[in-house]
């Protein structure tokens, strides 16, 4: 690194200073994290782009899910729903979840499209590959994150986030109000897509990593 700068506030309420490391929710930088996992695992052959999603949750009998495979997923191109009903994803949001149960919502839906037939954006779809992680090496994403990125590639300051993380607010802006403190989550919900926290540092070591 030859040259830091940053600059504005960390909240408008107190109007401290941004910092060098300051933590911010990274949203869904996190599907690259979880995108590495799974290409560490098909390296050592543990998954492969082909895999059919049927061979993992034969369960489900979703038309068209049987065609479904891991290259989809990563692709946005299986036909998974992005996300719940607004006034339904509003209220499960706020709600502890596990992974399985964020892929228990996506796999009971019908498909947007044929797998492969069109492109989709959805979080779901990150959260099935988090959970095809944690059945194929009996760890726990979380886990899995620490010991395979987190560690190697000396990220101190990422982590998932919890209410609890200290990190950078965020805001709404509200044409009448003006900026707002934006809604927060239980950030368990968003495991697998969107529930790291991480820093500028951070992730500069992560893309060379």
């Amino acid at each position: 690194i030859l040259g830091k700068r940053h600059f504005g506030k960390m909240d408008f309420e107190s109007a401290m200073p941004m910092q060098p490391n300051s933590v911010f929710r990274i949203g869904s930088i996190t599907k690259l994290f979880t995108a590495e996992i799974v290409q560490q695992l098909i390296s050592e052959g543990k998954l492969n782009l082909s895999d059919s999603l049927y061979h993992f949750f034969p369960e489900v009998a979703t038309p068209g899910f049987v065609n479904i495979t891991l290259e989809n997923l990563l692709r946005h191109t299986a036909g998974i729903i992005p996300h719940l009903p607004a006034n339904l994803e509003s209220k499960l949001e706020k709600e502890p979840h596990s992974l399985q149960m964020l892929v228990d919502y996506a796999l009971k839906a019908p498909l947007a499209f044929q797998p492969g037939t069109s492109f989709q954006y959805s979080n779901y779809g990150y959260a099935i590959l988090g959970e095809l992680c944690e059945i194929v090496t009996d760890s726990s994403l979380n886990d899995l994150l620490q010991t395979r990125i987190f560690n190697p590639a000396t990220l101190v300051h990422t982590h998932p986030g919890s209410e609890e993380s200290t990190h950078v607010n965020g805001y709404e802006y509200d044409l009448l109000q003006g900026y707002l403190p934006a809604d927060s989550i239980h950030m368990t919900y968003a495991s697998g897509y969107g529930n790291l926290v991480s820093t500028c540092t951070d992730l500069l070591r992560f893309t060379r990593y």
